[in-house]
């Protein structure tokens, strides 16, 4: 397994034009980026790995699975501060609330908006700003000028990004994806060691190999 090593950045997109997200985001560990049409759903996610769906509502109560980081589940009801599910593969329990949350950001890339969303209400929209080369273009490898499109998690959030580009505020994305790193070792863009390392990190909710091919330091920040 290979060691980590120091991140090596490449071109950051989308930029936010008004820094109030950064006080709003909260809770959001959801992050969709997309080049089609905008399709408002609502969606519940687990927040951390391991997140124990339970018989009853209460920690006394048996475990009937671990759920995922990042996992989409369907919320049936609340009884005090324990949600009841259920998954996508019809397995229902409880899980605490601070578990899991409705808040995400969609970023529509075509109409240059990003939306910071509660279930399926927008809760606030704002223009973002993308490369020049290349705004509307998938993320393949490093240097393309794409933005990725998929499905994040925030892996960093930064108040003071430390360089005059990212302005005020930095929400670091967790690309490359499993996705990527699947499709990076089909096409010799990352080598099997890296490609299993990528899979270990997203798991863990860490943040992923940011030096490979693939490239790396996807950002939501402000205007610099």
């Amino acid at each position: 397994m290979p060691a980590k090593n120091p991140l090596k950045r490449t071109r950051m997109m989308p930029i936010i034009k008004k820094k109030m997200i950064f006080q709003q985001v909260g809770r959001v560990g959801l992050v969709l980026l997309l080049s089609g049409s905008f399709n408002a759903y609502g969606e519940w996610y687990t927040l951390k790995p391991g997140v124990k769906l339970r018989s009853g509502p209460g920690i006394q109560q048996s475990v009937i699975q671990t759920l995922e980081h990042n996992q989409t589940v369907r919320v049936m009801s609340k009884k005090e501060t324990w949600f009841e599910l259920e998954t996508l593969t019809g397995q229902k329990g409880y899980v605490r609330e601070d578990l899991i949350s409705n808040l995400w950001i969609k970023v529509h890339k075509k109409e240059r908006t990003l939306f910071l969303m509660r279930d399926k209400q927008i809760l606030k929209s704002y223009k973002v700003a993308l490369s020049t080369q290349n705004p509307l273009g998938d993320k393949i490898r490093q240097g393309d000028s794409g933005t990725p499109e998929g499905r994040f998690f925030i892996c960093e959030m930064l108040k003071k990004p430390g360089e005059p580009r990212y302005g005020a505020r930095s929400l670091r994305l967790s690309y490359p994806t499993i996705e990527d790193a699947r499709r990076g070792l089909k096409n010799n863009i990352v080598n099997y060691d890296q490609y299993l390392f990528i899979l270990k990190q997203i798991k863990e909710a860490q943040m992923p190999l940011q030096n490979t091919k693939l490239g790396g330091s996807i950002r939501i920040h402000g205007g610099g």
